[in-house]
C-alpha cells in the first residue's frame, strides 16, 4: 500500500493497516501523523435534604464536574513500514510500526513527540445543619453549621508516540535534526539505527495543579458539660490515638503515664466532693466560630523517552561539525548486545528535573458570650462568660527529584565524541565500556532536595464575671484568662539517590580523554573481576574530583503558655479558662495579687543525618598525560593525584551512600501532643499538692488556736489538739519538702518534663541522659538558692544571673540543646525572681507555685518570639532556676515602686518591661559562659555543673590541691601562679558578689577547671586525680584526666627544652608555652611500670559507637570482635594491632576520622589501621593521623593486595606497629608485617609522609 503526496501528507487520528504487505508513505514536503481530540464532559449535581436526628435537619449539596481531552493518534502498521519526506516527518501521539522493518527518512527533520492530554476535575461539597447537633466532646449545639470543600484539579499528561518493529530493525535517518520527546522507539528482536546532524532524546512533561479550600462555620447556642472524670476519659482516648501514630517506645510509655496521672488528678477532685463526682461545670453560650484553609499543590514531572533493541542500538550525529551533538535527557537507551553513541560534537547524558510544591494557608476565629454554672466544686453559682480566639498557620514545601538517564548495553558500550562528554544525573553501563572523548569528560551526581516549613500561632482571651448573689465561693471581681501557642517546623533534605558514572562489567573500561576528566560524587567503575584481571584503563590529560555531602535535618518546636487573673482553671486540652469553661479540680495556683499561670509547655524535636557520596575510580591503570595542567588544576603532580584517588569502588555494589528521609510530621505532632498532655496533668498534680499542703497548715493553725483557748478544755483535750496540729504541720512540711520548690520529687518531675520535651526525636539513651542532666542542673540551681538564703549572694544581681547561666549552659549542652538559650532562660528567670514581691514566712505553697509558673511562662513566651533562643532549653533552665530560689531577700527599688503603683492588668506591663531589661542585662553573661566553656576545652559538662553547684568550696579545694609541694615540682612556677591568681579572682568575685564583667567570669571559671584538672593528674595516677578533684566537686573520667595531664606535661617539657636550647634566653613563661608544638616534641616519656589490663569488647556501628573504643585507656590490651588485638602505651596511643583479616565490612565513622585527621598536620586525614573493608572498627582506637597521600596511595595498594588474596580464599594475618616520637600522637612511621596463606612473611616500613618514603 502506497500513500503519496506531492506536497504534504497529513493523517489525523487515522489508521492505515496492511496485514501482509508493506506501507509506503512519501511526500514531497512533510509527512504529519497527528492526533484527533476526544472530549468528555460531565457535570453532576445533587442536593439532599432531610432529618438529622429528632431535632435537626441536614442539607448536603454536591457538584462534580469532569472535563477531559484525550488524544486519538494515527497509526501506520504493516509487514514493512516506510515513511519518507522531502522536508520533515512529524509524528505526534501516533504509531509507526511493522513486523519486519520500519524506516523513517527525511531530508530535514524528524520529530517523534508525545501529544498532550488534559483533564480538569472539580468536586464541591457543602453540608449544612440546623437545629440540635453535636458540638464536639460533651457538648450540644442549637444553631446552624456549615462545612464545605472545594477541590479543583487540572492536569496535562503526555501521550507517547511509538515507532517500532516487532521482529525487525528500525532505521531512522534525518538530514538535519532528530528529536524524540516522551516517546518510544523499539525493536525487541532487531536493532535501532538513528542518524542526523543532531540527536535529542528527551522527556515530555506531566503537570498538575490542585487547589483545595475548606470552610467550617458555626453559629448558635452551645451547651458544654465538664467534669474531672469526663476529662480523664477524654485524655485516655486522645493518648490512645496519639500512641498509634508513633513507634517511639518512650512516647508510648509517656502516654500511658499521662493517663495514670490524669486518673490520679480526677480521683483527687472526686475525693474533695464525692457526691458530685468532683464537681460539674456547665456552660451555655451564644457563639460563632469559623475555620478556613486553602492548599495549593503543583507538580511538574518527566515522562521519559525510551530506545530499546534486542540486538544493537546505534546513534550517530554528524554533518554539522562541532554542533553535531547527542543529548539524552531523563530517558533510557537499552541494547541487548552493543550500543554506540557517536557525535562529532558533544554527548550529553542528563537527568530531567521533577518538581513539586505545596502551600497551605489556614486561619480561624471564634467569639462567644454566655452563662456558666458551677456546682459541687470549690465554686457554686452562675457567671457571665465572654471569650475570643484566633489562629493562623502556614505550611510550605518544595521538592526536587531527578529522573536519571540510563544507557545500557548487554555487551559493549561505545561513547565517542569530538567535543565534551557530559554524564550528569546519568549512568552509562555495559559489560565493556569504551569512551573516546575529544574534549572534557564531566561526570556528576545530582542531589534530590526537599524543604518543608510550618509556622502556626494561636491566641485566645476570656473574661468571666461573677454577679452576686447568683454565685458563691468566687470573687466579685472579674476573672480573665489568656493563652498563646506556637508551632514551628523546619525540615531540609539533600541527598544523591542514584550515583552517576560509567559502570563496566567483567570486561572493564577503556577510556581516553583528550581534555580533563572531572568527577563530582561520581565514579568510573568496573566489576571486581575486571580489576583483578587488569582490564581497566583511563588515559586523560588531567584529572579532578570532589565528593558530595548529603544531609538531612529537621528542627521542630511547640510552645504553649497560659495564665490569668482571679478565678482560673483549665479545660481538657490544657488551655487556661474562666467560669463554666474550666474543668472542676483544675484551679491554677495564684499569687497574692491573684495572678496565676499554667505550667508552660516547650517541646522540641530535632534530628540530623549526613553521608558523603565519594568520587572514585576502580583499580586499574590511570595515566595523566599533562603533568603541568594537572598541577595547575589541583596543585598536585600526576603521580600524587593518582595516589590520592579513591579506588574502593565497584560496579558490583552501590556506592551512592544515599540518605533516607528522617522527617515524619505525623510522628512529631503525636509526640508533641503526648508531652503536652503529660505536662498539663503534671501541672494540675503539683498545684493540687500545693493546695493540699496549704489546707493541712490551715487545719493545723485552726487546731492550735483551739488548743490555745484558756477555758473549756481539759489538759488531755488540749494535748490531743496540739498533737493533731503538729501532725498536720509535719504532713504539710513533708509535702513541701518533696513536692515544693527544691523538693526531690519536684526536681525529678521537672527533670522528666524537661527530658521528655527536650527532643522527642532522640533515642532512649538521650532521654535518660536528659533526665539525669536536668536533675543535676536543678541541684546546681538549688545550691545557688542556698547562697541567696545565707546572704552570700544578691538575688537578681549580674553575678547571680551568671551562676545560673553557667549551670543552665552545661545542662543544655549535655542535653544537645542550645547553651546560649539555656543560659538566657536561667539568667532571665533569676533576675525576674528578684523583681517579684518579697517572699514572706506567711507565703503559701499555692502562691509560690503561682510565682514559679508566672516567671517561667514569661521566659518561655519571650523565647518563643525570639529567632535566636530555643524555647525548650530556656523553659527547662528557667524552671530549674525558679524552682530553687524561693528564699529571695533582695528587692529592686524601682521595680517595687512601679509594682506598687500598678493597677489591675497594668501589672502585666511592669512584668514585660522588666523581662526586657532582664534579657538585655544578661546578654554578656550567656555569651561569656559559652565562650569560657569552649575555650577551656571542657567535655564533661555534668562534672562542670557539679563544680559550679558549689563554686566557693570547690575553688578552695582546688587551691589546697595545687599547694601540694609534690604537685608544684612537676610544673613551672608561672603556670601555678596563673592558676592561683585566677582562683583568687573568682573566689573574691563569688564572695563579694560585685563582679560586673560576666563574660570574663565565665571564661575564668572554665579555664581554671581545666588547668587544675591537668595539674592534679600530673602527679601519680589518674585514679588519684579523680579522687582529688572529687573533693573539689569536679567529676571527670580517668581517660579525660589522662588527656589533661598529657597536655600539661607537654607544656612543661616544651618550656624546659626551649630553655636548654638557649640557656641565656629571657623568654617569658608565656613565650615558652607557645613553643610547645605537640607534634614535634623530642622528649620520650618514661615507662610507667603499669601492668597491662585486658578488655574484651565489640566494635559499634552507626548510631551506636563503642564509647570505650572511642576513649582508649593507657596500658590496655583491647580484644575486639574476637579477631583483632590492640595494645596501648602509657599515653593511650596504639602501640600495635594484630588481626586475621576478613572481608566483613564495618561502618565508617566519619566524625572520628575527621577528629583523627585534625590531630595531625596539614595534609593528614584519619587513617584506619585495620580498614573498614576488613571489619576494622570505626572508633578512635583504630584511627590515627595519616598522610592523605600515603593513605590513598601505597597503603591502599597494600590493602587491595590483601583483599585480592582474601577473595581467592587465602588467609591474611597482619601486625601494624605505629612508631611515635616523644609524646606526639601522630606516628612518625608504620611498621607492617603480614603473611598471606603459606607465603613467607613480608615486613614493610612506611614513613608518615607522601608516598610513604
Amino acid at each position: 500500500m502506497r500513500l503519496s503526496a506531492g506536497q504534504d501528507l497529513n493523517a489525523r487520528g487515522a489508521s492505515v493497516t496492511s496485514q501482509q504487505g508493506a506501507i509506503i508513505a512519501d511526500a514531497g514536503r512533510d509527512v504529519n501523523l497527528t492526533t484527533a481530540q476526544n472530549t468528555q464532559f460531565a457535570d453532576e449535581a445533587h442536593k439532599f435534604k432531610g432529618k438529622n436526628g429528632l431535632f435537626s435537619s441536614k442539607t448536603t449539596t454536591t457538584r462534580d464536574t469532569v472535563n477531559q481531552t484525550q488524544a486519538q493518534g494515527s497509526t501506520l502498521s504493516a509487514e514493512q513500514t516506510y515513511v519518507q519526506a522531502g522536508r520533515d516527518i512529524n509524528v505526534s501521539g501516533s504509531n509507526v510500526v511493522s513486523t519486519n522493518q520500519t524506516v523513517l527518512a527525511a531530508d530535514n527533520n524528524i520529530n517523534i513527540e508525545a501529544a498532550t492530554e488534559s483533564s480538569s476535575e472539580r468536586h464541591d461539597k457543602s453540608v449544612k445543619k440546623s437545629g440540635l447537633f453535636s458540638g464536639g466532646g460533651i457538648a450540644v449545639t442549637l444553631g446552624t453549621q456549615q462545612q464545605s470543600v472545594k477541590d479543583l484539579t487540572t492536569s496535562q499528561t503526555a501521550a507517547a508516540s511509538t515507532v517500532g518493529s516487532t521482529k525487525g530493525d528500525v532505521l531512522i535517518g534525518a538530514g538535519k535534526s532528530y528529536r524524540q520527546v516522551g516517546s518510544q522507539v523499539t525493536a525487541p528482536e532487531g536493532s535501532v539505527d538513528i542518524t542526523g546532524q543532531t540527536i535529542d532524546v528527551v522527556e515530555a512533561r506531566n503537570t498538575s495543579k490542585r487547589e483545595r479550600e475548606t470552610l467550617f462555620k458555626q453559629t448558635g447556642f452551645t451547651l458544654t458539660v465538664t467534669n474531672p472524670v469526663i476529662s480523664a476519659i477524654q485524655t485516655t482516648q486522645q493518648m490512645k490515638q496519639a500512641s498509634e501514630k508513633t513507634d517511639d517506645g518512650r512516647m508510648k510509655a509517656l502516654a500511658a503515664a499521662t493517663v495514670l496521672l490524669g486518673g490520679n488528678n480526677a480521683a483527687t477532685a472526686v475525693a474533695m466532693n464525692p457526691d458530685m463526682a468532683g464537681g460539674l461545670n456547665i456552660s451555655l453560650s451564644l457563639g460563632t466560630k469559623k475555620n478556613e484553609s486553602k492548599t495549593t499543590q503543583t507538580s511538574d514531572s518527566a515522562a521519559g523517552s525510551t530506545i530499546t533493541a534486542g540486538n544493537d542500538v546505534r546513534l550517530r550525529a554528524t554533518g554539522a561539525g562541532a554542533d553535531s551533538d547527542i543529548t539524552v535527557q531523563g530517558s533510557q537507551i537499552k541494547a541487548g548486545r552493543d550500543a554506540s553513541l557517536m557525535a562529532d560534537g558533544d554527548i550529553n547524558l542528563l537527568a530531567a528535573n521533577n518538581t513539586s510544591q505545596q502551600n497551605t494557608d489556614s486561619k480561624g476565629s471564634s467569639a462567644s458570650v454566655g452563662i456558666g454554672f458551677s456546682v459541687g466544686g470549690t465554686k457554686t453559682g452562675f457567671t457571665l462568660d465572654l471569650g475570643v480566639t484566633g489562629n493562623k498557620g502556614q505550611a510550605d514545601g518544595d521538592e526536587l527529584t531527578h529522573t536519571n538517564t540510563t544507557v545500557e548495553a548487554g555487551n559493549q558500550l561505545l561513547l565517542a565524541s569530538g567535543g565534551d562528554t557530559q554524564i550528569k544525573g546519568a549512568v552509562a553501563s555495559g559489560k565493556k565500556v569504551i569512551a573516546d572523548v575529544g574534549g572534557d569528560l564531566n561526570i556528576e551526581s545530582l542531589q534530590d532536595t526537599n524543604t518543608y516549613k510550618v509556622d502556626e500561632k494561636s491566641l485566645g482571651f476570656g473574661v468571666s464575671l461573677c454577679i452576686p448573689p447568683f454565685c458563691t465561693g468566687m470573687s466579685t471581681i472579674s476573672g480573665a484568662s489568656g493563652n498563646f501557642g506556637a508551632t514551628n517546623i523546619d525540615s531540609n533534605f539533600a541527598s544523591v539517590t542514584e550515583q552517576s558514572g560509567i559502570r563496566a562489567g567483567d570486561d572493564g573500561f577503556d577510556i581516553n580523554v583528550r581534555g580533563n576528566t572531572d568527577l563530582v560524587g561520581a565514579t568510573i567503575a568496573s566489576s571486581d573481576k575486571a580489576v583483578q584481571d587488569g582490564k581497566n584503563s583511563l588515559v586523560t590529560s588531567s584529572l579532578t574530583s570532589r565528593d558530595i555531602k548529603n544531609k538531612a535535618d529537621y528542627d521542630a518546636n511547640t510552645v504553649s503558655v497560659g495564665g490569668g487573673y482571679n478565678e482560673i482553671g483549665k479545660d481538657q486540652k490544657g488551655n487556661v479558662q474562666t467560669g463554666g469553661k474550666a474543668t472542676p479540680g483544675t484551679d491554677l495556683a495564684k499569687n497574692e495579687n491573684q495572678f496565676g499561670a499554667n505550667m508552660p509547655i516547650a517541646i522540641s524535636a530535632s534530628d540530623n543525618a549526613s553521608s558523603v557520596t565519594r568520587s572514585g575510580i576502580s583499580g586499574g591503570a590511570v595515566v595523566i598525560t599533562n603533568d603541568a595542567e594537572q598541577q595547575k588544576r589541583t596543585g598536585q603532580t600526576a603521580e600524587q593525584t593518582v595516589a590520592s584517588l579513591n579506588r574502593d569502588v565497584s560496579s558490583d555494589r552501590d556506592g551512592s551512600n544515599s540518605l533516607k528521609p528522617i522527617f515524619d510530621e505525623d510522628e512529631i505532632r503525636a509526640g508533641f501532643e503526648i508531652v503536652t498532655a503529660f505536662s498539663n496533668e503534671a501541672s494540675t498534680f503539683l498545684a493540687n499538692k500545693a493546695r493540699e499542703a496549704d489546707l493541712k497548715r490551715k487545719q493545723a493553725k485552726a487546731l492550735q488556736e483551739e488548743a490555745d483557748k484558756t477555758v473549756g478544755l481539759t489538759d488531755t483535750q488540749r494535748m490531743n489538739l496540739q498533737f493533731s496540729a503538729r501532725q498536720l504541720s509535719a504532713e504539710a512540711n513533708n509535702i513541701s519538702e518533696n513536692w515544693g520548690a527544691g523538693g526531690t520529687y519536684r526536681q525529678i518531675t521537672t527533670a522528666l518534663i524537661g527530658a521528655a520535651g527536650g527532643n522527642i526525636s532522640a533515642g532512649n539513651a538521650a532521654f535518660v541522659q536528659g533526665l539525669v542532666v536536668n536533675y543535676v542542673q536543678q541541684r546546681g540551681a538549688g545550691y545557688i538558692g542556698d547562697l541567696v538564703a545565707k546572704g552570700e549572694l544578691t538575688e537578681g544581681s549580674p553575678l547571680h544571673a551568671a551562676l545560673h547561666g553557667i549551670v543552665a549552659c552545661a545542662g543544655a549542652a549535655a542535653s544537645s540543646q542550645s547553651c546560649g538559650s539555656g543560659a538566657a532562660g536561667a539568667a532571665a528567670s533569676s533576675l525576674l525572681t528578684g523583681l517579684f514581691s518579697q517572699s514572706s514566712p506567711d507565703e503559701s505553697e499555692e502562691q509560690r507555685e503561682a510565682k514559679r509558673n508566672l516567671i517561667v511562662s514569661l521566659v518561655t513566651g519571650l523565647a518563643a518570639t525570639s529567632a535566636s533562643v530555643d524555647p525548650t532549653a530556656a523553659n527547662t533552665a528557667a524552671g530549674a532556676a525558679v524552682d530553687n530560689n524561693w528564699l529571695a531577700t533582695q528587692q529592686i527599688v524601682q521595680y517595687k515602686k512601679e509594682l506598687a503603683e500598678a493597677k489591675g492588668t497594668e501589672v502585666f506591663s511592669v512584668f514585660a518591661k522588666w523581662a526586657f531589661i532582664s534579657s538585655k542585662q544578661d546578654v554578656l553573661t550567656q555569651f561569656g559562659v559559652g565562650k569560657g566553656l569552649a575555650r577551656a576545652g571542657w567535655n564533661d559538662v555534668e562534672g562542670l555543673a557539679q563544680f559550679v553547684a558549689n563554686p566557693i568550696e570547690g575553688l578552695k579545694g582546688l587551691k589546697e590541691l595545687i599547694a601540694n609541694p609534690e604537685v608544684q615540682q612537676q610544673f613551672r612556677a608561672g603556670f601555678l601562679k596563673e592558676v592561683n591568681d585566677k582562683i583568687d579572682t573568682i573566689t573574691n568575685a563569688l564572695e563579694v558578689g560585685g563582679d560586673k564583667n560576666a563574660e570574663a567570669l565565665g571564661v575564668a571559671l572554665g579555664e581554671v577547671a581545666w588547668q587544675v584538672g591537668s595539674i592534679v593528674t600530673g602527679v601519680g595516677t589518674a585514679a588519684k586525680g579523680v579522687a582529688g578533684l572529687a573533693k573539689a566537686g569536679i567529676k571527670v573520667g580517668t581517660a579525660e584526666l589522662d588527656r589533661m595531664a598529657n597536655l600539661a606535661r607537654m607544656e612543661k617539657i616544651a618550656a624546659e627544652n626551649a630553655k636548654n636550647r638557649n640557656p641565656s634566653s629571657s623568654m617569658t613563661d608565656h613565650e615558652t608555652t607557645i613553643l610547645a608544638d605537640r607534634n614535634v616534641l623530642e622528649a620520650k616519656p618514661q615507662p610507667s611500670g603499669k601492668i597491662l589490663r585486658e578488655v574484651e569488647v565489640s566494635s559499634g556501628e552507626k548510631g551506636a559507637w563503642s564509647k570505650e573504643l572511642n576513649k582508649p585507656e593507657p596500658n590496655t590490651i583491647y580484644k575486639v570482635d574476637g579477631n583483632k588485638v590492640y595494645q596501648t602505651d602509657d599515653l593511650g596511643r596504639v602501640d600495635s594491632v594484630e588481626s586475621s583479616l576478613s572481608l566483613d565490612k564495618n561502618d565508617r565513622n566519619t566524625y572520628q576520622q575527621c577528629v583523627a585527621g585534625k590531630c595531625g598536620i596539614d595534609g593528614d586525614e584519619g587513617g584506619h589501621l585495620i580498614a573498614s573493608i576488613f571489619n576494622g572498627p570505626g572508633e578512635r582506637l583504630n584511627l590515627l593521623p595519616m598522610n592523605g597521600n600515603l593513605n590513598k596511595g601505597v597503603w591502599k595498594s597494600m590493602e587491595n593486595k590483601w583483599a585480592s588474596a582474601l577473595r581467592d580464599g587465602k588467609s591474611v594475618d597482619v601486625k601494624i606497629e605505629p612508631v611515635y616520637t616523644g609524646v606526639s600522637i601522630r606516628p612518625e612511621k608504620f611498621t607492617v608485617t603480614y603473611k598471606i596463606g603459606s607465603e613467607r612473611p613480608v615486613r614493610e616500613t612506611y614513613v608518615n609522609s607522601p608516598g610513604g618514603i
